[in-house]
């Protein structure tokens, strides 16, 4: 099916189910998940990338040198479309790091959002047909989140991006479970 074809049919369905988002973080994000990071990333030593690259080892069973050259080798999204566990982890990483700007909802409109440079709204149409044309969420997506993007902030201190670049906060793995879960889908009626 053709890019045009696949396009239209997308807007179509849209409009008739009303494809809204990733799935609810309340649904997305289980108790087992959040409870997991808290205690193994968050609170743990070493700073947030550190603590989640040695947990994340232990869970797969090899060192964390292991682990993190893995890690440092992810060009694409490892997790399967729908893995359940995937999408908690990522909605365990959106909330401790993405909600603040980019809202509960991921709508935008957080409370540490800036006026000047709005976050990304994950349910727009545009975002939703972006996910779906890719079979996944579009690869820039990583870049941004790792890398950064948009204007320098010259008023934030250290000067920022107003998508600031996580590639010293979280490993390669903690962004595509984030991108993984906001490639989720809800349908809403």
């Amino acid at each position: 099916m053709g890019y045009r074809t696949r396009a239209l049919v997308f807007l179509a369905v849209a409009g008739l189910v009303g494809c809204a988002g990733p799935l609810a973080l309340e649904i997305a994000l289980t108790d087992e998940a959040e409870a997991d990071y808290r205690t193994h990333v968050v609170e743990g030593e070493g700073g947030t990338r550190s603590a989640f690259l040695a947990w994340y080892a232990r869970r797969e069973g090899v060192s964390p040198a292991e682990f993190e050259a893995r890690d440092e080798a992810l060009q694409s999204n490892p997790f399967e479309r729908g893995d359940r566990a995937a999408i908690a982890l990522g909605a365990a990483v959106y909330a401790e790091h993405c909600m603040s700007c980019h809202g509960f909802d991921a709508r935008g409109g957080g409370p540490e959002e800036d006026p000047a440079h709005p976050a990304k709204d994950f349910t727009s149409g545009i975002a939703r047909l972006s996910i779906d044309l890719n079979d996944g969420v579009p690869p820039h997506w990583f870049d941004a989140v790792y890398d950064g993007k948009g204007p320098m902030l010259a008023d934030h201190d250290p000067p920022a991006r107003a998508m600031p670049a996580y590639r010293d906060e979280l490993s390669r793995t903690q962004v595509w479970a984030v991108l993984h879960y906001l490639g989720s889908k809800q349908v809403s009626k």
